[in-house]
């Protein structure tokens, strides 16, 4: 997988971050910006990871994180980033459903999830547990992908939920969309990837699992109509 990354992100992969999605450098300046944090504020990172992109993101705005991954192997690496960076201080990582975190209602000053809602059957509900979670006037910054237009049978996905338009369900969660911006060189990259992966199917599957490689062929087959997209939004006040 180091050598897919690196040869299709070369400069914009985040190596450092430890990170496997499909945003690179320029897209995380971004989503660090649009959160516009401050000293001293909450930031919540949902499907964390490893952690090394909320860990990043937080400290550019000098603020605390909270990571919430269903991985215990993920939660227990982002725990172990944050050690070595110095970072545990002000970082906590917890094992929890996105779409029903354990955590306080507005404990979140902002809020981030980077290329995660697509891979759950239950994105409304994370929707409502983003609004939730985000205190009034707390900003969102979600990448994800979206497949607009009436999804063909062959086009829907085992345990996921294809879904043409996010920012509906952000909507009616209690959501403002300010943003809503798709990153086309990012879609490019994937696709490139999918294939790398596929050209070296079995080395990924026994890496990384089946999964990946099961991705990749929905990916080749039927992403070219997929968006992925930025949303950035803010918890609608009263």
């Amino acid at each position: 997988m180091t050598r897919v990354l690196r040869t299709v992100w070369q400069d914009e992969w985040l190596v450092e971050l430890g990170a496997t999605n499909w945003i690179g450098w320029s897209d995380l300046r971004r989503v660090a910006a649009e959160l516009r944090l401050r000293q001293g504020d909450t930031l919540v990172d949902l499907a964390c990871g490893s952690g090394g992109v909320g860990l990043w993101v937080a400290q550019q705005g000098g603020s605390s994180l909270i990571g919430v991954d269903n991985s215990p192997a993920g939660c227990a690496a982002a725990r172990q980033r944050a050690q070595r960076t110095h970072l545990e201080a002000s970082a906590q990582f917890i094992e929890g459903d996105m779409a029903q975190t354990t955590l306080m209602p507005a404990s979140a000053d902002a809020l981030m999830s980077i290329d995660a809602l697509q891979i759950t059957p239950r994105r409304a509900e994370v929707c409502v547990e983003i609004a939730r979670l985000l205190r009034p006037g707390g900003r969102v910054a979600v990448t994800t992908w979206d497949h607009p237009g009436a999804v063909t049978p062959e086009e829907l996905m085992p345990n996921r939920e294809v879904v043409p338009d996010t920012r509906p369900l952000l909507e009616a969660a209690g959501i403002r969309v300010l943003r809503y911006e798709q990153l086309e060189s990012r879609h490019r990259y994937a696709l490139l990837a999918y294939r790398a992966i596929l050209a070296d199917r079995d080395s990924v599957a026994a890496v990384v699992g089946p999964w990946l490689v099961a991705e990749a062929e929905w990916g080749v087959a039927h992403g070219a109509r997929s968006r992925h997209v930025l949303i950035v939004g803010e918890r609608v006040v009263g």
